[in-house]
């Protein structure tokens, strides 16, 4: 998964260096939001992290449950192949908010080039052809 994590965070970094924005951070609202979402399917019945209370997953071994992302390699991919700029607060080096729309559909030969690089090093390691 670290590819595909790879792949959005250059997707957040191109406009940073076309000076398009100088900072971003996640809303309050998506963050809560998307850890709602994944603690209700950690907290699922079939998966192993509910069904044992005190295990290392769980936060004080009874709070919330801190482990992977609970889904399949191409879900977490499908789930974060686009930057929902919605999500984030963009600013300018002098703190003024960003127009989103000078960011909307971003990526571009950046974020590919790094992603096919991704894939490729994955190959290479999966090979073996890096000793």
């Amino acid at each position: 998964m670290t590819d595909f994590q790879v792949n959005y965070f250059t997707k957040l970094l191109q406009p940073i260096i076309e000076g398009k924005y100088s900072t971003f951070e996640v809303t309050a609202e998506a963050n809560e939001a998307y850890n709602a979402k994944v603690q209700e399917r950690l907290n699922s019945p079939s998966l192993p992290f509910r069904t044992a209370p005190d295990g290392w997953y769980r936060v004080g071994q009874t709070g919330r449950i801190a482990a992977i992302y609970p889904g399949s390699a191409l879900e977490y991919w499908l789930t974060n192949i686009n930057v929902k700029w919605s999500d984030l607060t963009l600013r300018r080096k002098d703190g003024s908010r960003v127009d989103k729309s000078v960011v909307e559909g971003q990526g571009g030969v950046f974020a590919m080039l790094s992603m096919v690089l991704g894939v490729l090093a994955a190959g290479v390691w999966y090979t073996g052809a890096v000793a």
